[in-house]
């Protein structure tokens, strides 16, 4: 199959490049562009908390590096190889490469000097992540960070060089992504920018976390005002497609599937203006 100008020979609709920011709940819907549609990933960034991504990678808060950080939080053996992709995201040399290829550049890099047609956002992570802010002696190692401490030798003997901040509440996590997606829409202005809200039909067991995702819909509507998003709704979907009881994160593949489906319809719809679809 052979393509010219984004757009393959055979006479199918044109390929679109992803970028993905959030969770499964935006990556796992990139995927299945991916493999439904042909589309092309360009980044997949893993944001554990609206606020870190804010200060570390929009407002580029300085960080100490990836050596000092490994060493400060000492993860056991056992958790190694699953803090290895943590770490990676933690900083802008790594954020944006999560499950892709080794040569996929960071999103920062990309969002300079690649086009992004389309972009994925979810808050998932942000209804129950924590963040825990690390103490130097002279205040100029401070870093903020979202990471599983219980994974990490030492914890316990040096707590008290880490301060934690409560769950985001929505209208925070609001304010988060509106600043994001201003990021994002100065950084790629042709982008379309798809913003998935985090479901609270799945959360069983947890009724906190649970209004805190059914409220942050109205939250980002009011933060982000006339900014062009397309904002999908909380998916409320049969029991029998999601992995509960044990598993209120994911749904069954027909469901992200359905969501890209519904990206992808969205993207080429017929428009009013000019009477024909998207050309790319």
């Amino acid at each position: 199959m052979f393509f010219a100008g984004g757009r393959d020979m055979s006479g199918a609709a044109p390929v679109k490049t992803i970028g993905v920011l959030g969770s499964c709940l935006a990556g796992t819907t990139a995927v299945l562009l991916s493999l439904d549609y042909r589309w092309v990933r360009i980044n997949n960034a893993a944001i554990d908390r609206s606020d870190v991504f804010v200060r570390n990678f929009v407002r580029q808060a300085p960080m100490p590096s990836r050596d000092l950080v490994e060493m400060l939080l000492a993860v056991k053996p056992e958790h190694a190889e699953a803090a290895a992709p943590i770490f990676e995201r933690m900083f802008r040399s790594g954020v944006g490469r999560l499950e892709l290829p080794p040569a996929t550049r960071p999103l920062i890099d990309n969002l300079a000097n690649e086009r992004f047609d389309v972009l994925l956002l979810d808050n998932q992570y942000d209804t129950y992540n924590i963040k825990a802010t690390y103490r130097s002696l002279d205040g100029k190692l401070d870093f903020e960070f979202s990471f599983p401490l219980h994974w990490c030798e030492h914890f316990e003997r040096t707590r008290d060089q880490f301060d934690f901040a409560p769950r985001l509440t929505p209208e925070e996590s609001a304010r988060n992504w509106a600043e994001i997606v201003r990021y994002l829409q100065n950084a790629q202005p042709q982008a379309r920018i798809f913003f998935f809200c985090a479901p609270s039909a799945t959360i069983e067991h947890d009724a906190d976390r649970r209004a805190r995702a059914e409220a942050f819909e109205p939250a980002l509507r009011a933060a982000l005002g006339a900014a062009a998003v397309e904002i999908v709704p909380p998916l409320f979907v049969p029991r029998a497609l999601t992995k509960l009881p044990d598993d209120p994160e994911h749904f069954d593949l027909p469901v992200y599937r359905a969501l890209a489906g519904r990206v992808f319809s969205t993207v080429f719809m017929r428009q009013p203006a000019d009477g024909g679809a998207d050309a790319g």
